[in-house]
């Protein structure tokens, strides 16, 4: 059996996208022979994992053209013509025609821009469609919550062709991946796609463990809220903290420092700074963001909304920093009533975090229970990513013989 990857993510382990994928595709390795193509990289050799991969960028995409394909896709969709390079089908052929897949698989919305031309190569390929989001509600959140007039209004006008082609390309596949149960209840219902279709495989990402205590060795109480600030519902997160829980945590702990450690911060995260100027730190991008969770004494995740799984409350419980997470994130993982710190208010976060600065006893049992919690699921979901591919691997030697 043989699967091609196509991929318009670029293989960067800093790339929370790629991540996802590549847990998808080393168990995909485990079972067939298995090969990507990238829409900007060509791979040399073959690679007996994700991780051997010797990649050579041949194809750049200058700003004009991204600016360009920005404006097509008024007239289109940001997927299907922002991603879409028609000068790289001639590889995609070729690589079809000397590798012979029997199944594709599309890495994202975006690399299903090319699923007619794999159907007019090979139409016989079985076909499956990898969702990280509900990419319709992503659009639609930015629409409302862009980070600017222009960003909104694009989205505004985006959201309804990025829906028609989700539904479409959800439809034509032959198999769906989704990353959480939430999205894939979604697509079920929204979309009305089948049941014996749409699997659900969530992050088999393998972070850093026991982070918890490493140099948060003097006196003063350090919490981090750890994302990218460039995000509406990460930026909410932390309107919503600094606001309503902060103040109350200054009063109890007045040298407490709050970490805002992520990419891209809008000019609203820095103002919010100006509230507590001796209080809150604003990283912006860092180097390595495993420095941050050793200095930690608590992790917090104040996200209420936003579309997809939360993959920061993944890392946080590998590191095994005491974290405190609204149920919204939580659900995803079914860290519901299992004895975490799980806040909803303003008070809960108050009553949540100062127990975990306060009693060190109950923060080391806490950040114990997240390791082994963590070192569990990445077990029971790596067994389930196996029979997940083994049954779409089967029915498609079952179809192939009938």
């Amino acid at each position: 059996m043989k699967v091609l990857f196509i991929s318009t993510t670029n293989p960067n382990n800093k790339l929370a996208s790629w991540l996802y994928i590549r847990g998808i595709a080393e168990a995909f390795f485990e079972i067939a022979k298995t090969k990507f193509w990238f829409s900007d990289f060509d791979c040399e050799g073959e690679p007996t994992s994700v991780q051997d991969f010797k990649c050579v960028k041949v194809f750049e995409r200058k700003k004009s053209r991204v600016i360009l394909s920005r404006i097509k896709s008024l007239f289109g969709n940001i997927y299907s013509r922002g991603a879409y390079e028609k000068k790289r089908v001639l590889s995609l052929r070729k690589t079809i025609i000397e590798f012979q897949p029997n199944i594709v698989v599309y890495t994202s919305l975006s690399a299903s821009s090319y699923f007619f031309d794999v159907k007019k190569i090979k139409p016989e390929t079985t076909s499956v469609l990898i969702q990280h989001n509900v990419e319709y509600l992503v659009a639609d959140g930015l629409s409302k919550f862009g980070r600017n007039a222009l960003q909104r209004a694009y989205y505004l006008v985006q959201k309804r062709s990025v829906k028609k082609f989700e539904r479409k390309m959800m439809e034509l596949s032959d198999y769906v991946i989704s990353i959480s149960d939430s999205d894939r209840n979604y697509f079920r219902k929204t979309y009305c796609i089948n049941a014996d279709k749409i699997f659900t495989i969530r992050p088999l990402i393998e972070y850093k463990v026991n982070l918890y205590g490493r140099e948060n060795k003097n006196n003063n109480k350090t919490i981090s809220f750890i994302s990218s600030f460039d995000w509406y519902p990460n930026i909410r997160g932390a309107e919503f903290f600094i606001k309503s829980v902060l103040p109350t945590l200054v009063e109890r702990f007045p040298t407490l420092k709050l970490y805002l450690v992520g990419r891209d911060p809008v000019r609203s995260i820095y103002r919010l700074k100006d509230e507590f100027p001796g209080n809150i730190v604003v990283t912006g991008s860092v180097e390595n963001i495993y420095d941050y969770y050793k200095i930690s004494d608590c992790i917090v995740i104040p996200v209420f909304l936003g579309p997809g799984i939360k993959l920061k409350v993944l890392e946080a419980m590998a590191s095994g920093v005491p974290t405190v997470m609204t149920s919204y994130v939580a659900k995803d993982y079914d860290l519901l009533d299992k004895g975490f710190c799980i806040a909803d208010t303003p008070d809960e976060f108050v009553e949540h975090i100062s127990k975990i600065l306060t009693d060190s006893e109950f923060a080391n049992e806490l950040s114990k229970r997240q390791v082994q919690w963590y070192e569990n699921y990445l077990i029971s979901e790596k067994e389930h990513a196996e029979e997940v591919i083994k049954t779409i691997l089967f029915s498609h030697s079952k179809n192939e013989n009938n």
